[in-house]
């Protein structure tokens, strides 16, 4: 909308337009005054040597008439004065297109749609007011910038139309700022916005927000690698280096699996079809036999994963990668002995490889372009790339080194921060603007980043399962999520993740999700540098800011926020004894309720049932949600990964096999989790417990 033009410009355009009048004159035609009567004794538009007019009223949001109102034209800035009945005339116009804009005291100035006027015509067109809202209510904001300074000249709007600039103190007021479900935004250049949603102030209050703003660099900005990072930031590259996400993707395996392929350990993939590893001493391999002792040897190119947790290994094929038919767990620390927590290979994604008899499946020797690492792995695993969509359904990773894929390996610092290489390359003053901090994105932008891989997302051709399109590229942090793709989560009907990649999906519908509770960010619990310690003084991989072997984490909120500081009241909720670090028994933990594995990547477990992947959705899953699956489909018997787990079943499924005990109404070696009568038993003693 553009906006009023000043009353001199007016005043000029005015006079210039006589210059034609007085030819008419000259030809004893009389000129009609700009604003008065310019029809002809038939009513008709004004016949003035091919000029044209306007005419409309001036209204309310009611229909009601506004008297008094200035009209003035864009193009041209030709003026009129609205009459008692809101109605105005224009006269004299030459055919263009034009708006009127309308401004009276007490009203919020408006425009009218665009309208054509013709020579000889005249044009209609109406102007809506709103009136101002009353003073009263008022809204403070400091907006600071991304090197913590106040921001001067930073725009502040609010959805009731009030705007200003920050001053020098980056401090700005709004008056008559009031209601309900309002929205303020912040705008500035070489930053990110930010904006509040949802707030609530009377008409004789106030509100102030303080919030700084990250920058953003340009579109153009290379990536330079972790390793350029941590020359300046030393402490957080050093954390992060122990982290998962660090550790994302490796070219070598780690020491358990490197021992794995020097000793041949082999696999049966339970379909005809079997895998070993080896070793050559300057590489790995993977030799796959088919059911008809058809034979294939694959290099190993790297390692999806991190190798001393959970990996799957992967072979270059010529233009593209894929992932190989097997997975590798490590030894976890946590549940020494049990099953579950031993090192073992399992099948992977066997349909890649394999038709339904168990022989290889390939065509031109390789599986599917679109089960290529590079489509369906790689993105979320690696940083730094450009990627290309291939005619046969592949995609191609372009590193900005030679022909590399990649830059690096795993999750680096330019993945969350965006391309370092303008923020390294700019003067110290300029390098706040040249980087993105999520913490200082909008809470929905500050998850996207976190989402661009940890929500189940489909975009580009043929549904690619991380967002990107060929117009717009791959998603950076600060950009908007949604911009590059929509959501494919899949969840059990309880509501947990079925699928994984759904932490964000989950958590928007959770209650830390929902707005009305104080929606949190990932970084809440999470530390994406891995630098806040566990009780042992060292990072924890999976980033967690307090140590993830106790309740401290929840109750740093819950406990007052729930059970009024009283220890007692959470052993009351929980059912459990108070949850000991040192009791490996486990009972009474928050996550083991309220964050059970509901989701598999790799495998599901034959002693629980449960996943590999923890649910963000963060409500008990009552038993009672697995009986109802094993009802709807009608059976009493089940394989595990096709029905929902619960969050008692994997607690209780390693205590079962901890303490050798017998009974259906434990999980585990004594209990089978695919018997509905074994859930039927959980969920009475839920009953029970909680009545």
């Amino acid at each position: 909308m553009s906006p009023l033009l000043p009353a001199s410009r007016s005043a000029r355009l005015r006079v210039g337009s006589l210059l034609p009048l007085l030819a008419l004159v000259a030809c004893g035609v009389d000129p009609l005054p700009g604003g008065g009567d310019t029809t002809d004794d038939t009513g008709q538009a004004p016949v003035v040597l091919g000029l044209g007019g306007l005419e409309g009223q001036v209204l309310d949001a009611t229909g009601a008439p506004v008297a008094g109102a200035l009209l003035t034209t864009d193009p041209r800035g030709y003026t009129a004065t609205s009459s008692a009945d809101g109605s105005y005339r224009i006269t004299l116009l030459p055919p263009d297109d034009y708006q009127v804009f309308a401004a009276a005291p007490g009203w919020l100035p408006a425009g009218s749609d665009a309208v054509a006027v013709q020579a000889e015509q005249v044009a209609s067109a109406d102007v809506v007011l709103s009136q101002v809202p009353p003073a009263g209510g008022r809204v403070q904001v400091v907006v600071s910038g991304p090197d913590g300074a106040p921001l001067a000249g930073a725009t502040v709007s609010a959805s009731t139309g009030a705007s200003g600039l920050t001053d020098a103190d980056g401090r700005v007021e709004l008056e008559g700022v009031w209601g309900e479900g309002l929205a303020l935004s912040v705008q500035a250049d070489r930053t990110w916005g930010r904006s509040l949603a949802d707030v609530a102030i009377d008409e004789a209050g106030g509100l102030q927000w303080q919030v700084q703003l990250s920058g953003r660099q340009d579109e153009g900005a290379l990536v330079v690698g972790s390793t350029v990072c941590g020359l300046c930031h030393e402490d957080a590259g050093a954390a992060h280096g122990d982290t998962l996400h660090a550790r994302a993707h490796a070219s070598e395996p780690g020491e358990e699996l490197a021992t794995w392929f020097q000793a041949g350990e082999g696999l049966d993939l339970g379909n005809g079809a079997t895998a070993a590893l080896s070793s050559d001493g300057a590489g790995w391999q993977v030799t796959v036999t088919d059911s008809a002792d058809a034979t294939r040897t694959f290099d190993v190119a790297g390692f999806i994963g991190d190798p001393d947790r959970a990996t799957v290994p992967w072979t270059d094929l010529g233009e593209q990668g894929y992932p190989l038919p097997l997975a590798f767990f490590a030894t976890a620390d946590e549940r020494q002995g049990y099953p579950d927590a031993s090192a073992r290979l399992v099948p992977y994604q066997l349909e890649r490889w394999f038709d339904r008899a168990g022989r290889f499946d390939l065509d031109d020797g390789a599986p599917d372009p679109a089960t290529s690492a590079e489509r369906t792995c790689l993105a979320c695993h690696v940083t730094g790339f450009q990627a290309r969509a291939r005619a046969d359904g592949g995609m191609d990773l372009v590193g900005p080194i030679g022909d590399s894929r990649f830059r690096e390996d795993g999750v680096g610092c330019e993945r969350c921060h965006g391309p370092g290489g303008q923020h390294t390359s700019s003067p110290v003053a300029d390098m706040p603007f040249a980087i993105t901090s999520p913490q200082w994105l909008d809470v929905e932008a500050s998850r996207d980043v976190c989402g661009q891989c940890h929500a189940r997302t489909h975009s580009g051709p043929d549904d690619l399962p991380w967002p990107w399109t060929e117009e717009l590229g791959a998603f950076r942090p600060g950009q908007v999520l949604a911009d590059r793709s929509t959501s494919d989560a899949q969840h059990w009907p309880a509501g947990p993740a079925a699928a994984t990649r759904m932490q964000l999906d989950e958590l928007r519908l959770s209650a830390h999700g929902a707005p009305q509770a104080g929606s949190l960010r990932c970084q809440d619990c999470h530390d994406p540098h891995g630098a806040s310690v566990d009780g042992g003084g060292q990072p924890h991989d999976q980033m967690l800011r307090l140590a993830p072997d106790d309740n401290s984490l929840c109750l740093t909120c819950h406990l007052d926020m729930d059970f009024q500081g009283d220890l007692a009241q959470v052993q009351a909720h929980t059912g459990h004894l108070v949850y000991d670090p040192e009791d490996l028994p486990e009972h009474g933990r928050c996550t083991g309720c309220h964050m059970p594995p509901t989701a598999s990547e790799i495998g599901w477990s034959e002693l629980s049932g449960a996943g590999d992947h923890s649910s963000h959705w963060f409500s008990f899953v009552e038993p009672q949600a697995t009986v109802d699956w094993f009802d709807d489909a009608g059976a009493t018997s089940l394989d595990v990964g096709t029905f929902p787990p619960h969050g008692c079943a994997d607690c209780h499924a390693w205590n079962a096999w901890r303490w050798d005990l017998a009974g259906a109404d434990f999980l585990g070696p004594h209990g089978d989790p695919t018997l509905r009568e074994s859930h039927v038993e959980h969920q009475a003693a839920t009953e029970e417990m909680w009545p």
